[in-house]
């Protein structure tokens, strides 16, 4: 590379085709230290990883399939600090919905849901907000899964209250 940045007419193919599966990676882990390391020593490993088709289909089987939900270490930890802290699970998961959608979420240190978000490391703060910290946990910690492991009261609670709208509106 060039001190400004841009690739040298004599750069090797090699050189060229790993910069573009980095970004590739970086698109999916968003730079989570633990999720490019994994990723990146995936990548080195499989041959078939040499553009950025290969490198979403490896992130599917890494992280993103049935089977690796289950069996990945840090994707475990982030669905466990989730689910069993010792806080409301119901209004916690409703402000990671919240985030999800796009809605302003204060990064307010004072809050313990908040804490537990950022601790777990499905979000992250930016300009004093909250955001979802990577694609992965986007795709993995989904509205659905959000709404499948709210507790079924809640959910009962919720549907109640949403039928009542629609009779109130009609």
């Amino acid at each position: 590379r060039s001190k400004s940045g841009q690739q040298t007419e004599n750069a090797q193919p090699e050189t060229r085709n790993a910069d573009q599966l980095l970004k590739r990676i970086l698109f999916w882990t968003g730079g989570h230290p633990y999720l490019t390391q994994r990723f990146c020593h995936a990548v080195a490993g499989d041959a078939r990883a040499t553009d950025p088709a290969g490198v979403d289909r490896l992130c599917e089987e890494l992280f993103l399939a049935s089977r690796a939900r289950e069996r990945d270490d840090n994707l475990l930890f982030v669905r466990e600090r989730l689910l069993r802290s010792e806080v409301d699970i119901t209004s916690l998961l409703e402000l990671y919905l919240r985030v999800r959608g796009g809605a302003t979420v204060v990064d307010d240190e004072t809050s313990r849901l908040v804490s537990v978000l950022r601790l777990s490391g499905i979000v992250t703060a930016e300009n004093g907000c909250l955001r979802e910290r990577n694609r992965i946990y986007s795709r993995v910690f989904d509205g659905n899964w959000v709404r499948s492991h709210l507790p079924d009261a809640d959910l009962r609670r919720q549907r109640a209250a949403f039928y009542r709208g629609v009779m109130r509106t009609t």
